[in-house]
């Protein structure tokens, strides 16, 4: 389960970032 909420989290950061 950790595994994908960090693959979320950095999903997430990426996306941020873009913006």
């Amino acid at each position: 389960m950790y595994e994908i909420d960090a693959k979320l989290y950095i999903c997430l950061q990426n996306l941020f970032e873009f913006v």
